[in-house]
């Protein structure tokens, strides 16, 4: 099958694996350009904590007059090719937890940005959007923490990586290849577990008769796997150990 010329960059907004936005930004691969950025805001059934206005500049009020359903953001993905586009994030979990969100699945072509600059420099696969701008002399433009700004901040790091010559890296860190393995398992088990319990979360919110202490556990393990795998690096040794025993057993426990 050909892949598309039009890639997807995608970044998610959430209020502890709530959906509050999706950013949207086109990129032409073969010119090497942004073509459109967009914002699905999502109109919430719940009030946004003040933390999660703070950081993303959202409000409640705002979302429900500016956003839209699940399903029109759903049927929107679908009119940009989110179904058979290259979709690039600059997370491994963006795109599961979209797809549990929406409860859909979108494209199996994907890359993650954070693990090819990963791979071409040796750095932790886990910086910050704006350190990995930083990386090659790039200033975030925009609001951080904005879906929109995010995804083109990322398309413009994206389109900045396949412009450089294949030969070209920066300066290694002195990780050892073992260490910087069980970093990117560690990483990928933290986003399996962080969609295990937001597909938990929304599975009793749904329920008829919803068990709150249940809720309020599942809310805090996800602002846990969230800071979690935002502090997650090669040189983070307990918090890999236990990724690779604790929350791997969990998975395998849960069959996931």
């Amino acid at each position: 099958m050909k892949l598309s010329n039009i890639a997807n960059v995608i970044d998610v907004e959430h209020d502890n694996g709530r959906l509050i936005e999706i950013g949207l930004t086109t990129v032409a691969l073969k010119e090497r350009q942004i073509l459109q950025s967009y914002s699905l805001a999502i109109k919430p059934d719940f009030e946004l904590s003040p933390e999660v206005a703070t950081l993303t500049g959202w409000t409640s009020a705002r979302l429900l007059k500016c956003g839209m359903s699940k399903e029109e953001a759903s049927r929107r993905l679908d009119s940009y090719g989110s179904n058979n586009r290259l979709l690039v994030t600059d997370h491994s979990d963006e795109i599961p937890f979209l797809e549990n969100a929406l409860r859909r699945t979108l494209s199996l072509h994907r890359l993650n940005v954070s693990i090819l600059i990963a791979l071409l420099t040796g750095l932790d696969i886990n910086l910050g959007l704006e350190k990995k701008l930083a990386l090659y002399d790039m200033k975030f433009e925009g609001k951080p923490h904005s879906g929109v700004d995010d995804s083109r901040n990322i398309a413009r790091l994206f389109l900045k990586l396949l412009r450089m010559p294949t030969a070209t890296k920066l300066p290694a860190k002195t990780h050892t290849e073992e260490q910087q393995i069980d970093c990117e398992i560690a990483g990928q088990i933290i986003a399996d577990y962080f969609v295990m319990c937001a597909k938990q979360l929304a599975e009793e919110k749904d329920n008829s008769s919803p068990n709150q202490e249940k809720i309020k556990a599942l809310e805090t393990k996800l602002s846990e796997l969230h800071r979690e795998k935002m502090e997650l690096g090669a040189d983070t040794a307990d918090l890999i150990k236990k990724a690779l025993d604790t929350y791997a057993r969990i998975l395998k426990e849960a069959k996931v």
